[in-house]
């Protein structure tokens, strides 16, 4: 019988989970792997969620370092990113799961904030 290494069995473990579907956007690879708000219409804005679905209140998962500016700043705005705002020009993805809808929603933000919004609203910067 054949002796298999607890690092061979990892290793194979990581690429079987690595292996679950994941939107596209998030398997590009662009220079810095940070992403940007995108919408559909000029100046119209992207809801921030605090969980992935249209059901969760609009908000922040989590805020970080500097956590009472960026929430007051996301309150003044009802918790909304427009596409080229400044605040939104590098955010990472964390996490991509899809809802009870079968909608694809992406966890994305920064070391300050993170927040829920539709995948689709979310593309690789160029």
């Amino acid at each position: 019988m054949r002796k298999t290494s607890l690092s061979t069995i990892c290793l194979l473990a990581l690429g079987f989970v690595g292996s679950t579907a994941i939107p596209s956007f998030a398997q590009e690879t662009s220079e810095s792997n940070f992403y940007n708000i995108c919408t559909r219409d000029p100046g119209s804005r992207v809801n921030l969620r605090t969980g992935p679905g249209t059901n969760h209140a609009k908000g922040l998962v989590q805020v970080g370092s500097g956590g009472a500016a960026v929430d007051n700043y996301f309150s003044s705005v009802s918790y909304s990113l427009a596409a080229g705002e400044d605040i939104a020009q590098s955010i990472s993805v964390f996490e991509v799961v899809q809802n009870q809808q079968g909608e694809s929603w992406s966890m994305v933000g920064t070391n300050q904030w993170n927040a829920w919004v539709r995948s689709d609203f979310v593309c690789p910067t160029r």
